[in-house]
């Protein structure tokens, strides 16, 4: 079997004869778009009547107790976040030492917040405490030098 090269290949779909109606040519990516979801074109959306007001109403005050939670959960987010740091062996003391640093800050508006809560809160309060002291021991040891490698 001999095979020859043709320098002029044959379409792979033969020419539209000339009498045919040309083509219609996308003008946007609206057009496009409504073509290929099979609509017809026309306005988008209609318009909306007039003196259509929209009010939006002061949102609820979070209780306190609900604050100090989330603000607990998100410290200890906080300090996931440094443990898988810490056991990445390119990460350096200084982002660790700023990872800590930020927990702090939010620690101590942690403690603020939970100086707040009513008497009858005190798991709470005690929650809230464990958090800021998982944080302080944690600076400590960074600070001391207990990850550092051997």
């Amino acid at each position: 079997m001999k095979i020859s090269f043709d320098p002029h290949p044959k379409p792979a779909t033969p020419p539209e004869p000339a009498s045919a109606a040309p083509r219609s040519r996308e003008t946007g990516f609206v057009d496009l778009l409504e073509r290929a979801l099979g609509t017809p074109p026309g306005p988008s959306a209609p318009a909306p009547a007039p003196g259509l007001e929209i009010a939006f109403r002061r949102a609820a005050p979070v209780p306190p107790a609900a604050e100090v939670c989330d603000r607990a959960e998100e410290i200890l987010e906080g300090l996931e976040t440094y443990a898988a740091r810490l056991a990445d062996p390119a990460a350096g003391l200084r982002e660790l030492d700023a990872l800590l640093g930020g927990l702090e800050r939010r620690c101590r508006g942690l403690v603020s917040l939970a100086e707040g809560l009513p008497a009858e809160s005190g798991t709470l309060r005690e929650i809230a405490a464990r958090v800021v002291l998982a944080v302080e021991s944690e600076r400590f040891h960074l600070h001391r030098g207990d990850y550092l490698a051997a």
